[in-house]
């Protein structure tokens, strides 16, 4: 089995190289990575990596474009882009207005299914108000885990989602969340 590396810019296939004319011949597929990267108002950059459950190209596609639909929802970064076999990039990149910052992340914990006593936590960056439980205060630092656009986003992760949550487990559910500021040296 030859792996094609692919490379689409909008709506241009530029296929790279295979495997063989690299010279490499033992290479063989063993599952599929998505990314999304995103950017704050000051063009500071971060990139999610996720696990998926794809056995195919077209279902690695569809399963990152569902994951960064899910988390466009959920934070005020904007989507620069995403990959999965297949690198996509925005073409026409517009920052977020406002005070948006990378840095500024929800930090969820959550429990691994069949393992009660493992947990892990994913992070939002540059979360919008709305999955906190209040807009000012001390709430305003607490991640509401019932908020509807976080628990779809959650949900990719569950054994009926898109990707693992880490390590190739499955979230069970969400315990808490809170704000966290993350440390940058972009400004």
């Amino acid at each position: 089995m030859i792996y094609i590396d692919y490379k689409i810019n909008i709506s241009t296939f530029n296929i790279m190289r295979t495997s063989a004319q690299r010279g490499r011949m033992a290479i063989v597929g063993v599952g599929y990575e998505g990314s999304i990267e995103l950017v704050d108002n000051g063009g500071n950059r971060t990139t999610k990596t996720y696990q998926l459950r794809a056995t195919t190209p077209a279902e690695a596609i569809t399963a990152i474009a569902s994951i960064a639909s899910s988390l466009d929802a959920i934070t005020n970064a904007s989507i620069v882009g995403y990959k999965a076999s297949q690198v996509f990039a925005e073409d026409a990149l517009v920052f977020p207005s406002g005070d948006v910052q990378i840095e500024n992340q929800a930090l969820v914990r959550v429990s691994i299914a069949d393992n009660p006593l493992k947990s892990a936590t994913f992070s939002v960056p540059a979360p919008v108000i709305g999955i906190f439980t209040g807009v000012i205060g001390g709430s305003a630092n607490v991640v509401d885990i019932a908020d509807a656009d976080l628990v779809t986003y959650s949900n990719e992760f569950k054994a009926t989602g898109s990707a693992f949550i880490s390590d190739g487990e499955d979230l069970d559910f969400m315990v808490s969340g809170k704000r966290i500021h993350r440390k940058s040296r972009n400004g």
